[in-house]
Protein backbone atom coordinates (compact mmCIF):
# COMPACT_ATOMS: atom_id res chain seq x y z
CA UNK A 1 0.00 0.00 0.00
CA UNK A 2 3.00 2.25 0.85
CA UNK A 3 4.40 2.11 -2.37
CA UNK A 4 1.31 2.08 -4.18
CA UNK A 5 0.94 5.87 -2.85
CA UNK A 6 4.41 6.42 -3.47
CA UNK A 7 3.90 5.43 -7.07
CA UNK A 8 0.78 7.89 -7.26
CA UNK A 9 3.08 10.77 -5.59
CA UNK A 10 5.93 10.14 -8.14
CA UNK A 11 3.74 9.69 -11.18
CA UNK A 12 1.03 12.08 -11.01
CA UNK A 13 2.21 14.46 -8.68
CA UNK A 14 0.06 13.89 -5.44
CA UNK A 15 0.19 15.08 -2.23
CA UNK A 16 0.08 12.15 0.54
CA UNK A 17 -3.51 12.67 1.23
CA UNK A 18 -4.26 12.65 -2.79
CA UNK A 19 -2.47 9.19 -2.98
CA UNK A 20 -4.47 7.70 -0.30
CA UNK A 21 -7.76 8.33 -1.22
CA UNK A 22 -7.04 7.57 -4.76
CA UNK A 23 -5.96 3.92 -3.48
CA UNK A 24 -9.25 3.71 -1.51
CA UNK A 25 -11.20 5.52 -4.51
CA UNK A 26 -9.51 1.57 -6.85
CA UNK A 27 -10.25 -0.59 -3.68
CA UNK A 28 -13.95 0.44 -3.75
CA UNK A 29 -14.60 0.40 -7.72
CA UNK A 30 -12.61 -3.11 -7.74
CA UNK A 31 -14.54 -4.27 -5.14
CA UNK A 32 -18.09 -3.34 -6.84
CA UNK A 33 -17.40 -4.71 -10.04
CA UNK A 34 -17.10 -8.32 -8.62
CA UNK A 35 -19.65 -7.71 -5.94
CA UNK A 36 -22.53 -9.02 -8.25
CA UNK A 37 -20.15 -12.14 -9.46
CA UNK A 38 -19.86 -12.40 -5.53
CA UNK A 39 -23.04 -12.62 -4.41
CA UNK A 40 -24.07 -15.13 -7.34
CA UNK A 41 -21.55 -17.39 -6.12
CA UNK A 42 -22.56 -17.05 -2.13
CA UNK A 43 -26.46 -16.17 -2.13
CA UNK A 44 -27.89 -16.49 -5.68
CA UNK A 45 -30.29 -19.36 -6.34
CA UNK A 46 -30.30 -21.42 -9.35
CA UNK A 47 -33.06 -21.63 -11.78
CA UNK A 48 -33.88 -24.97 -13.00
CA UNK A 49 -37.08 -24.09 -15.06
CA UNK A 50 -39.48 -21.35 -15.11
CA UNK A 51 -42.42 -23.56 -15.63
CA UNK A 52 -44.48 -22.28 -12.31
CA UNK A 53 -43.32 -18.51 -13.41
CA UNK A 54 -44.63 -18.95 -16.56
CA UNK A 55 -47.79 -20.41 -15.42
CA UNK A 56 -48.31 -17.59 -12.63
CA UNK A 57 -47.42 -14.51 -15.11
CA UNK A 58 -49.53 -15.71 -17.66
CA UNK A 59 -52.87 -16.43 -15.42
CA UNK A 60 -51.85 -12.18 -13.95
CA UNK A 61 -51.93 -11.47 -17.31
CA UNK A 62 -55.65 -13.30 -18.35
CA UNK A 63 -56.82 -11.55 -15.29
CA UNK A 64 -55.82 -8.14 -16.42
CA UNK A 65 -57.11 -8.38 -20.01
CA UNK A 66 -60.48 -9.29 -18.25
CA UNK A 67 -60.74 -6.67 -15.86
CA UNK A 68 -59.82 -3.92 -18.25
CA UNK A 69 -62.98 -2.11 -19.27
CA UNK A 70 -62.91 -1.64 -23.78
CA UNK A 71 -63.04 1.16 -24.89
CA UNK A 72 -64.75 0.83 -27.95
CA UNK A 73 -67.93 2.07 -28.52
CA UNK A 74 -71.17 0.23 -29.27
CA UNK A 75 -71.75 -0.22 -33.02
CA UNK A 76 -74.82 2.26 -33.97
CA UNK A 77 -76.59 0.30 -36.33
CA UNK A 78 -79.63 2.43 -37.95
CA UNK A 79 -82.81 0.48 -38.59
CA UNK A 80 -87.00 1.59 -37.94
CA UNK A 81 -88.07 1.43 -34.89
CA UNK A 82 -91.24 2.75 -32.78
CA UNK A 83 -90.50 4.63 -29.72
CA UNK A 84 -93.28 3.84 -27.83
CA UNK A 85 -92.42 -0.46 -27.93
CA UNK A 86 -88.42 -0.21 -28.28
CA UNK A 87 -86.44 -1.33 -25.06
CA UNK A 88 -83.98 0.62 -23.65
CA UNK A 89 -81.48 -1.71 -24.77
CA UNK A 90 -82.65 -1.20 -28.66
CA UNK A 91 -82.62 2.90 -28.35
CA UNK A 92 -78.93 2.39 -27.18
CA UNK A 93 -78.23 0.60 -29.89
CA UNK A 94 -79.46 3.04 -32.34
CA UNK A 95 -76.91 5.94 -30.51
CA UNK A 96 -79.67 7.05 -27.61
CA UNK A 97 -77.39 7.37 -24.79
CA UNK A 98 -78.43 5.20 -21.98
CA UNK A 99 -79.99 7.76 -19.46
CA UNK A 100 -82.21 9.26 -22.36
CA UNK A 101 -83.22 5.50 -23.01
CA UNK A 102 -84.29 5.50 -19.07
CA UNK A 103 -86.25 8.85 -19.72
CA UNK A 104 -88.17 7.30 -22.51
CA UNK A 105 -88.79 4.60 -21.02
CA UNK A 106 -89.85 6.55 -17.86
CA UNK A 107 -92.32 8.35 -19.94
CA UNK A 108 -94.29 5.80 -21.41
CA UNK A 109 -94.34 4.03 -17.74
CA UNK A 110 -95.98 7.51 -16.54
CA UNK A 111 -98.73 6.52 -19.33
CA UNK A 112 -97.12 9.27 -22.16
CA UNK A 113 -97.03 8.18 -25.73
CA UNK A 114 -95.54 9.22 -28.56
CA UNK A 115 -98.10 9.46 -31.90
CA UNK A 116 -95.71 11.51 -34.05
CA UNK A 117 -92.17 11.40 -34.96
CA UNK A 118 -91.80 15.09 -33.45
CA UNK A 119 -92.61 14.23 -29.95
CA UNK A 120 -89.44 12.32 -29.56
CA UNK A 121 -87.24 15.43 -29.78
CA UNK A 122 -89.51 16.90 -26.49
CA UNK A 123 -87.96 14.74 -25.02
CA UNK A 124 -86.38 16.71 -22.51
CA UNK A 125 -82.19 16.80 -23.42
CA UNK A 126 -82.71 15.17 -26.29
CA UNK A 127 -80.48 16.56 -29.03
CA UNK A 128 -81.89 17.95 -31.74
CA UNK A 129 -78.84 16.12 -34.08
CA UNK A 130 -79.58 12.59 -32.97
CA UNK A 131 -83.41 13.72 -33.75
CA UNK A 132 -82.55 14.37 -36.58
CA UNK A 133 -80.25 10.93 -37.29
CA UNK A 134 -83.09 8.96 -36.48
CA UNK A 135 -86.10 10.51 -37.61
CA UNK A 136 -86.10 8.94 -41.21
CA UNK A 137 -86.28 5.71 -39.24
CA UNK A 138 -88.74 6.53 -36.62
CA UNK A 139 -92.04 4.63 -37.41
CA UNK A 140 -94.40 7.30 -37.09
CA UNK A 141 -96.45 9.52 -39.00
CA UNK A 142 -95.00 13.44 -39.71
CA UNK A 143 -98.23 14.79 -38.36
CA UNK A 144 -101.58 13.41 -37.46
CA UNK A 145 -104.44 13.51 -40.16
CA UNK A 146 -107.02 16.19 -39.52
CA UNK A 147 -109.89 15.34 -37.77
CA UNK A 148 -113.09 15.34 -40.04
CA UNK A 149 -115.96 17.31 -38.49
CA UNK A 150 -119.03 19.37 -38.74
CA UNK A 151 -119.57 22.92 -38.16
CA UNK A 152 -121.44 21.82 -34.61
CA UNK A 153 -120.82 19.44 -32.11
CA UNK A 154 -120.71 16.32 -33.70
CA UNK A 155 -122.86 13.16 -31.95
CA UNK A 156 -123.23 9.85 -33.61
CA UNK A 157 -124.39 6.04 -32.44
CA UNK A 158 -122.01 3.23 -31.66
CA UNK A 159 -123.52 0.08 -31.76
CA UNK A 160 -121.66 -2.32 -29.92
CA UNK A 161 -123.13 -6.22 -28.62
CA UNK A 162 -126.82 -4.95 -29.44
CA UNK A 163 -126.72 -1.68 -27.67
CA UNK A 164 -126.36 1.49 -28.86
CA UNK A 165 -124.14 4.39 -27.23
CA UNK A 166 -124.13 8.22 -27.65
CA UNK A 167 -120.83 9.48 -28.30
CA UNK A 168 -120.57 13.19 -28.00
CA UNK A 169 -117.40 14.89 -29.17
CA UNK A 170 -115.65 18.31 -27.40
CA UNK A 171 -113.33 20.17 -28.10
CA UNK A 172 -109.83 18.69 -27.04
CA UNK A 173 -108.03 22.10 -26.12
CA UNK A 174 -109.59 25.76 -25.14
CA UNK A 175 -110.62 27.96 -27.75
CA UNK A 176 -108.22 30.78 -26.50
CA UNK A 177 -104.56 29.13 -27.64
CA UNK A 178 -101.90 30.06 -24.35
CA UNK A 179 -99.32 32.61 -25.93
CA UNK A 180 -97.13 34.28 -23.87
CA UNK A 181 -96.15 37.88 -24.20
CA UNK A 182 -92.44 37.55 -23.37
CA UNK A 183 -92.23 41.82 -22.81
CA UNK A 184 -95.54 41.47 -20.24
CA UNK A 185 -94.70 38.08 -18.49
CA UNK A 186 -93.66 37.29 -14.98
CA UNK A 187 -91.96 34.31 -13.45
CA UNK A 188 -95.24 33.24 -12.47
CA UNK A 189 -96.64 33.17 -16.00
CA UNK A 190 -93.36 32.25 -17.32
CA UNK A 191 -93.58 28.90 -15.34
CA UNK A 192 -97.15 27.75 -16.79
CA UNK A 193 -94.67 26.49 -19.42
CA UNK A 194 -93.43 23.09 -19.97
CA UNK A 195 -90.13 22.73 -18.54
CA UNK A 196 -89.51 25.99 -17.63
CA UNK A 197 -89.32 26.15 -13.57
CA UNK A 198 -88.51 28.67 -11.07
CA UNK A 199 -84.83 29.43 -12.20
CA UNK A 200 -85.58 29.43 -15.73
CA UNK A 201 -88.48 31.98 -15.32
CA UNK A 202 -86.94 34.33 -13.01
CA UNK A 203 -83.61 34.70 -15.84
CA UNK A 204 -85.94 35.49 -18.09
CA UNK A 205 -87.64 38.30 -16.50
CA UNK A 206 -83.91 39.52 -15.38
CA UNK A 207 -82.33 39.07 -18.98
CA UNK A 208 -85.60 41.01 -20.10
CA UNK A 209 -84.66 44.30 -17.71
CA UNK A 210 -81.09 43.66 -18.55
CA UNK A 211 -81.86 43.92 -22.48
CA UNK A 212 -84.57 46.55 -21.76
CA UNK A 213 -86.62 44.41 -23.59
CA UNK A 214 -87.49 41.82 -26.25
CA UNK A 215 -87.66 43.02 -29.75
CA UNK A 216 -87.78 39.02 -31.03
CA UNK A 217 -88.39 35.62 -29.77
CA UNK A 218 -85.25 34.56 -30.82
CA UNK A 219 -83.85 36.41 -27.65
CA UNK A 220 -84.77 33.71 -25.35
CA UNK A 221 -82.21 31.33 -27.34
CA UNK A 222 -79.62 33.53 -25.52
CA UNK A 223 -80.34 33.52 -22.14
CA UNK A 224 -77.97 31.81 -20.31
CA UNK A 225 -78.55 27.79 -19.86
CA UNK A 226 -81.29 27.38 -22.35
CA UNK A 227 -80.60 24.96 -24.47
CA UNK A 228 -81.64 24.11 -28.45
CA UNK A 229 -84.65 21.46 -27.35
CA UNK A 230 -86.08 23.32 -24.67
CA UNK A 231 -85.81 26.34 -26.95
CA UNK A 232 -88.06 24.64 -29.25
CA UNK A 233 -89.96 23.17 -26.76
CA UNK A 234 -91.55 26.88 -25.89
CA UNK A 235 -90.82 28.73 -29.33
CA UNK A 236 -94.64 28.25 -30.37
CA UNK A 237 -96.19 29.69 -27.34
CA UNK A 238 -94.29 32.70 -26.59
CA UNK A 239 -95.03 36.04 -28.51
CA UNK A 240 -93.75 39.64 -29.05
CA UNK A 241 -96.59 42.39 -29.13
CA UNK A 242 -96.87 44.73 -32.32
CA UNK A 243 -95.48 47.84 -30.63
CA UNK A 244 -92.77 47.09 -28.06
CA UNK A 245 -90.90 49.71 -26.06
CA UNK A 246 -87.46 49.01 -25.40
CA UNK A 247 -84.79 51.02 -23.62
CA UNK A 248 -82.39 52.43 -25.63
CA UNK A 249 -78.50 53.30 -24.76
CA UNK A 250 -77.07 56.67 -26.32
CA UNK A 251 -73.77 55.21 -27.71
CA UNK A 252 -71.78 58.08 -28.22
CA UNK A 253 -72.73 59.81 -24.36
CA UNK A 254 -72.67 56.68 -22.53
CA UNK A 255 -70.46 55.31 -19.68
CA UNK A 256 -68.10 52.59 -19.78
CA UNK A 257 -70.45 50.97 -17.24
CA UNK A 258 -73.45 52.20 -18.80
CA UNK A 259 -72.45 50.03 -22.05
CA UNK A 260 -70.99 47.01 -20.45
CA UNK A 261 -73.99 46.62 -18.13
CA UNK A 262 -75.85 45.81 -21.50
CA UNK A 263 -75.54 41.92 -22.25
CA UNK A 264 -74.82 42.06 -25.80
CA UNK A 265 -71.85 44.08 -24.67
CA UNK A 266 -69.01 42.28 -23.66
CA UNK A 267 -65.75 44.14 -21.08
CA UNK A 268 -63.24 43.67 -24.48
CA UNK A 269 -66.03 45.38 -26.44
CA UNK A 270 -67.06 48.19 -24.62
CA UNK A 271 -63.20 49.46 -24.16
CA UNK A 272 -63.36 48.82 -28.70
CA UNK A 273 -66.28 51.15 -28.90
CA UNK A 274 -64.88 54.06 -26.55
CA UNK A 275 -61.33 53.57 -28.41
CA UNK A 276 -63.16 53.85 -31.74
CA UNK A 277 -64.79 56.72 -30.64
CA UNK A 278 -62.35 58.42 -29.72
CA UNK A 279 -60.25 57.82 -32.95
CA UNK A 280 -63.07 57.99 -35.33
CA UNK A 281 -64.93 60.77 -33.95
CA UNK A 282 -68.62 59.57 -32.67
CA UNK A 283 -70.98 56.95 -34.19
CA UNK A 284 -73.28 58.13 -36.41
CA UNK A 285 -74.85 55.26 -37.87
CA UNK A 286 -75.64 51.36 -37.11
CA UNK A 287 -73.02 50.42 -40.19
CA UNK A 288 -70.57 52.19 -38.43
CA UNK A 289 -69.81 49.32 -35.78
CA UNK A 290 -68.25 47.40 -38.82
CA UNK A 291 -65.57 48.97 -38.22
CA UNK A 292 -64.89 47.35 -34.45
CA UNK A 293 -63.21 43.81 -34.45
CA UNK A 294 -64.89 42.16 -31.70
CA UNK A 295 -68.63 42.42 -33.09
CA UNK A 296 -69.95 40.04 -35.77
CA UNK A 297 -72.96 41.41 -38.02
CA UNK A 298 -75.33 39.13 -36.28
CA UNK A 299 -74.73 40.92 -33.06
CA UNK A 300 -75.14 44.14 -34.52
CA UNK A 301 -78.55 42.67 -35.59
CA UNK A 302 -79.40 42.10 -32.20
CA UNK A 303 -77.98 45.24 -30.47
CA UNK A 304 -78.92 47.94 -33.20
CA UNK A 305 -82.70 48.37 -31.61
CA UNK A 306 -81.30 49.28 -28.29
CA UNK A 307 -78.61 51.76 -29.88
CA UNK A 308 -79.40 55.63 -30.11
CA UNK A 309 -77.23 57.98 -32.27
Amino acid sequence: MHRLNQLFQKIFSFSKTEANGTVILIAFIVFFLFAPSLYKIFFGVTYKGFEEDQIILDSLVAKFNFDTPSNESPEIILKPFNPNMATVEELNALGVPIFLSKRIENYRNAGGSFKVKSDLASIYDFPDSLFQQLKPFIQLPDKLQPTVAGDKEVSKAVNRNARAKVVNTKPRYDEVAFIIDINKADSLEFQKLYGIGPGYARRLVSFREALGGYHSVDQVRDLYGMTDSLFYQVKSFLHVGDTVTLESISINIATFKQLNAHPYISYELTKEILAAKSKYGKFKQLQDLNRLTLIDSVTIAKLGPYLKF
